[in-house]
């Protein structure tokens, strides 16, 4: 099992470091770049109904929430890669808080976050698949 949380760790410092390096700005830069009408569209759109405000800008707050998953990614993934037997339930809880950031239009934390809980949650140990004997079938004849 700590290969499977070092593995998720990993995914999910990759995601925390991609989102304060790309997603946050680009949100914040996003929103504040419309206007009027195409901005209710948008905002619409890109927060599933959340955010219909015709001024972009007053959307715009979204970027620091995406900052805040990405530094709590972060933690969780050098947390899993430092001490990977503790760790898991961090790794669950900032997982399902990515996947809850749907709600912010950010992709990239949604699908580390479904990707993570995949891991993590799938019964079984693939350590204990390749170490298990091979079956032997018997010849019919």
């Amino acid at each position: 099992m700590d290969t499977r949380i070092k593995v998720a760790a990993a995914i999910q410092l990759t995601v925390g470091i991609l989102n304060l390096l790309a997603m946050s700005w680009m949100a914040s830069l996003f929103w504040f770049s419309f206007g009027g009408l195409v901005s209710m569209l948008v905002m619409t759109i890109c927060t599933l109904g959340l955010c219909p405000l015709p001024i972009g800008s007053a959307c715009a707050a979204v970027g620091p929430f995406i900052a805040v998953v990405g530094i709590l990614e972060i933690i969780a993934g050098a947390a899993g890669l430092i001490r990977p037997e503790t760790s898991r339930p961090l790794t669950l809880v900032v997982a399902v808080l990515g996947v809850l950031s749907i709600l912010l239009a950010n992709p990239i934390s949604v699908v580390g976050g479904v990707v993570v809980l995949a891991m993590l949650m799938t019964p079984g140990d693939p350590e204990g698949v390749a170490a298990a004997p091979p079956v032997e079938v018997a010849a019919e004849g």
